[in-house]
C-alpha cells in the first residue's frame, strides 16, 4: 500500500513555516543595529558645483585616433591605447565637444562612430567596434 499524500496546500505551509518564524525574529536583532548617517554622503558644497559645471574638449577635423589618445591621456591618465578599429576615422570639423562629465563627453565622441572604449586600472584602454565589446577573444 502506498503511503498516503498529502494536499499541496499542507506542504507548501510546511516547507514556508521555518521562514516565516526566522523572518518574525528578524526585525528584533535588526533594530539593535546603530542608524546611517546619511549625512556623511552628502557632498562638500564646491564638489557640487564641480559636478553642475559641464567639460570641454576642442577636436579638430582630422584623424580621431591621435586626438581620442589626447583626451585619454589628459583626462584618464591613460598611457597605453589598444587600438583595436580602424586607423582611419576622422573627425569632420574643428568642434568643442561639451558634456557634463568626461565619461559622458567620451560616450558623445564615440557613440556615432559605433565604438566603445573599456578603461582598464593599469592606465591602459582598449578601443573596440561596440557591438565586439562584450565579445570574449
Amino acid at each position: 500500500m502506498p503511503p498516503p499524500r498529502l494536499p499541496r496546500q499542507c506542504v507548501y505551509l510546511a516547507l514556508l513555516a521555518p521562514l516565516s518564524v526566522a523572518s518574525a525574529s528578524l526585525p528584533s536583532a535588526a533594530s539593535s543595529c546603530a542608524d546611517f548617517d546619511f549625512s556623511a554622503l552628502a557632498p562638500s558644497p564646491g564638489a557640487a558645483e564641480a559636478l553642475l559645471e559641464p567639460v570641454q574638449f576642442a577636436m579638430q577635423t582630422g584623424l580621431l585616433q591621435p586626438q581620442l589618445e589626447q583626451l585619454l591621456q589628459q583626462q584618464f591618465s591613460t598611457e597605453v591605447v589598444d587600438w583595436q578599429v580602424s586607423p582611419h576615422f576622422r573627425w569632420p570639423v574643428d568642434y568643442s565637444l561639451q558634456a557634463p562629465s568626461w565619461h559622458e563627453l567620451l560616450e558623445r565622441l564615440l557613440k556615432p562612430y559605433q565604438l566603445s572604449i573599456t578603461l582598464h586600472p593599469n592606465k591602459s584602454a582598449t578601443v573596440r567596434y561596440a557591438g565586439l565589446a562584450g565579445a570574449r577573444l
